[in-house]
């Protein structure tokens, strides 16, 4: 539409994950956290401006106006607004601003009296990502989500809604040994909600693989998934999810 950016309408990524997910590259083992966890759909229908606000193109930017629908149809008037910038301070070291807000319908209070309050979530992450092309890529994000509004306590008697606020970090790293091996680690924490009335809900998230290239297009991925979970209140425990899994990875 001008020169370094463009306007773009339609079915199109989000921007809030672009930049970890390059960093990552193992989007075929499994998604970056926000996507995992639905912090953010990886697509919406609306319209975006996007470009470069340097000419060596290392501050990017990203505008966009969605329907919040994923690539679902539209059901509702409410909608998603999307911003990031990333930049680069020095060379192979970027660092990546994201955020979001999206509207959603009002909700009453509990007790009955007509009040009505917001119930609108915003949402916003920060990326920092180093990368030697070929040989070694590390980062780590953490993302924190508000939802207004959102949960009731107290039961019927005296009923209170307060705010969720969701918490989470990843950090990976992957490492090139040659050309055609290396091997990958990952490590997540997620708190959907961290008020300490809420026990049971978080959880950590481990990936380790290695990575045998049989092919300049095609990768085989021995990895192993393993998932804690937090003990309840009451002192509940739950076991460790172990997962063993082989991804075959063809770019075609």
């Amino acid at each position: 539409i001008f020169t370094g950016s463009d306007l773009i309408f339609g079915i199109q990524p989000t921007a809030s994950f672009e930049v970890s997910e390059k960093y990552w590259g193992y989007r075929s083992v499994e998604k970056t956290i926000q996507d995992l966890r639905g912090f953010v759909p990886s697509r919406d229908f609306g319209i975006s401006l996007k470009g470069k606000l340097s000419e060596t193109g290392n501050v990017n930017y990203s505008l966009m106006f969605g329907n919040n629908s994923a690539n679902s149809p539209e059901t509702d008037k409410y909608k998603r607004y999307y911003a990031s910038i990333d930049f680069q301070p020095v060379n192979k070291f970027v660092i990546a601003l994201t955020g979001d807000f999206k509207s959603r319908a009002e909700v009453e209070y509990p007790n009955n009296s007509g009040e009505k309050y917001s119930h609108n979530t915003i949402l916003g992450s920060l990326f920092l990502g180093y990368t030697e092309k070929n040989l070694y890529s590390f980062g780590v994000e953490g993302v924190f989500q508000l939802n207004q509004n959102d949960v009731i306590v107290g039961g019927n008697l005296d009923p209170e809604i307060k705010d969720v606020n969701a918490l989470g970090i990843s950090a990976f790293g992957s490492y090139w040994f040659s050309e055609t091996f290396s091997a990958l680690v990952r490590y997540d924490y997620l708190d959907p909600n961290m008020d300490e009335l809420f026990k049971g809900d978080s959880r950590n998230f481990f990936i380790a693989g290695v990575d045998f290239k049989v092919d300049k297009n095609i990768s085989i991925i021995p990895n192993v998934v393993v998932e804690t979970y937090e003990s309840l209140a009451d002192g509940t425990s739950f076991d460790a999810s172990v997962t063993g899994r082989v991804t075959l990875y063809y770019n075609f």
